[in-house]
């Protein structure tokens, strides 16, 4: 009764709209209400609404004659009434509550040429309207709201929303919760998350009891889903929970769960603290294996490490309501590399369901306890590998907080700092090819300019003779390459010559190195024979075109188009 909220001078007054479905169309059996902010359906008599003011659709606009005093309950919905509905626009097309017999249809059909012919008569034009079109660019739209922050207030909560990379950790909502109407006693704290790089999508802060769980979805390195911690121990040895995707280890590890390291009053030994924690006890259970006996079958393994013992639990077989059990006291020296262990009938203690049950030797006992001994070491082993992985993850943690790195997607050009550097650095690599490209356009007047003085107005005279000095460089510059060419062309075939007619004088007195020499020699000296041959017939094919572009090259020069 304290809580329940003050009256409303405003109820009643105030204007809501939702969605009438009206049936008779679409196999619709009754009519219902739609509640826009929720989406679910009401019936027409609903009493969440307290009346109705006016119906509309894209055809017309009715409104309701009829008296609301009693909530929605006793209205009629035929719209084709006017004694209930008075319609705004004259139009023939009126809704109407009954659904009309297949005579009334077949009328309907004969009549539709003449209600066409009248529709245009009775049509009421709207005019414009006079508001502009709302135009919202994509950064507004994407804020959703003014500076990408929104806060609501409830009873005892408090509901923070941001814009999706507003915050640098990725942060788009926040709800807080309080114990009093006064939002000051803060009791919860749920934070949602998005684009974030570690897959952390949920973190969760109960503040009454300091514990700490975040959640994540797949996709991270160590496969880790929740991980539960207290806020004021979040490093290593301290209380915490983790929750793994098992599927995808290959360990197949579910859960992890890590006690608190006792604390120890007094100044601390530094030289101590860098030590692992002691393992105390190592409990392994194991099913069934219905291809062992279950006296044989190991249910229940224990190391008391601090007692150095073993003890033993096998299934229970069906018919039993006990177990068998064994017990080993390992020996004092079995961690030490190398030693000789041994073994007594004091060592070992056992109990069997079935006295008619053969004892085992003392060799396979003996055996027994070896291979227990190699199990607890592997078994050791795989303790401080999981010490060492919880460590690694808490550092990702740290780094991943510091951090808070955003997957930004690739057709996020805006946000996406690495595309938009690529892009930019295309766009100067096109840039600079471009001038690097003008700068290597060649001025072929340039040398024959610089002979004349370089004037700033070329006459008639001195643009024949430079069109006519410039033509006779490249000819000239075109024969002594074709020359060149050529001569190396006939030395090339000189040499080979005279190889070939000393092959044929020495022919019978040449060892097999000698022949395989000629005949390697003869084969390069081919090759650039033939490649000169190649590089000569093309040259006097370009030789006519390279002339040509030059001569029309110059005609469409800008200093010496006017005189051509």
């Amino acid at each position: 009764e304290l809580e329940k909220p003050p009256p409303d001078p405003l109820y009643g007054l105030r204007v809501h709209s939702w969605v009438l479905i009206l049936h008779g169309k679409r196999e619709v059996p009754d009519s219902f209400f739609v509640e826009p902010f929720t989406g679910l359906s009401h019936p027409v008599d609903s009493p969440s609404y307290l009346g109705i003011e006016s119906v509309w659709n894209h055809v017309n606009y009715w409104v309701n004659m009829q008296d609301c005093a009693e909530g929605v309950k006793n209205l009629s919905y035929d719209l084709g009434d006017c004694t209930r509905w008075e319609y705004m626009f004259p139009n023939t097309d009126k809704p109407l509550l009954q659904i009309p017999e297949a005579e009334d249809d077949i009328l309907d059909g004969l009549d539709d040429e003449e209600e066409n012919q009248d529709e245009h008569e009775k049509q009421l034009d709207l005019p414009p309207t006079w508001v502009e079109a709302i135009k919202i660019s994509k950064k507004d739209f994407e804020m959703r709201c003014p500076q990408g922050k929104k806060n609501k207030l409830y009873k005892r909560a408090k509901l923070e929303k941001f814009a999706h990379y507003l915050i640098k950790d990725g942060l788009v909502s926040r709800l807080s919760i309080y114990s009093d109407r006064e939002l000051q006693d803060l009791v919860m704290t749920r934070e949602y998350f998005d684009h974030r790089e570690d897959k952390l999508y949920n973190r969760v802060h109960n503040h009454q009891t300091s514990w700490i769980t975040e959640f994540f979805r797949p996709g991270r390195l160590k496969c880790l889903k929740e991980h539960m911690f207290k806020a004021n121990s979040p490093g290593p040895e301290s209380d915490r929970t983790m929750l793994f995707y098992s599927e995808a280890r290959v360990d197949g590890l579910m859960k992890r769960t890590e006690t608190a390291k006792p604390k120890k009053f007094g100044p601390q030994d530094k030289s101590v603290t860098q030590d692992p924690r002691p393992i105390l006890k190592m409990h392994m259970k194991y099913h069934r294996n219905k291809n062992v006996d279950a006296n044989c079958d190991i249910a229940e393994l224990m190391y008391l490490c601090s007692e150095d013992k073993v003890q033993i639990t096998y299934h229970t077989e069906d018919k039993r309501i006990a177990s068998s059990t064994r017990e080993f006291i390992k020996p004092h020296n079995w961690d030490e590399k190398g030693a000789t262990l041994t073994f007594s009938a004091e060592m070992h203690s056992t109990f069997q369901v079935d006295p008619n049950l053969p004892f085992n030797k003392q060799v396979e006992l003996y055996e027994m306890l070896l291979s227990l001994l190699e199990r607890e070491v592997k078994s050791i082993e795989g303790v401080r590998a999981s010490e060492e992985e919880v460590r690694e993850i808490l550092d990702d943690r740290v780094r991943e907080e510091t951090t808070q790195e955003l997957n930004i997607s690739v057709y996020n050009t805006e946000r996406n700092e690495k595309a938009k550097k690529h892009r930019q650095e295309l766009e100067r690599q096109q840039m600079e090819e471009r001038m690097r490209k003008q700068e290597l356009e060649i001025d072929y007047l340039a040398p024959f300019l610089a002979q004349i003085g370089d004037p700033e107005k070329i006459t008639r005279q001195q643009a024949y003779k430079l069109k006519e000095d410039c033509l006779m460089d490249l000819k000239q510059r075109l024969i002594d390459k074709a020359n060149l060419i050529q001569a190396r062309f006939e030395k090339e075939t000189q040499k080979l010559q005279k190889e070939q007619a000393w092959y044929q004088q020495h022919q019978v007195n040449m060892t097999k190195d000698d022949e395989e020499t000629y005949l390697e020699y003869c084969s390069q000296a081919m090759f650039r024979i033939h490649i000169l041959e190649l590089r000569l017939n093309r040259h006097k094919d370009q030789a006519p075109h390279k002339y040509m572009f030059l001569e029309q090259t110059l005609r469409t020069d800008a200093r010496l188009a006017e005189y051509f």
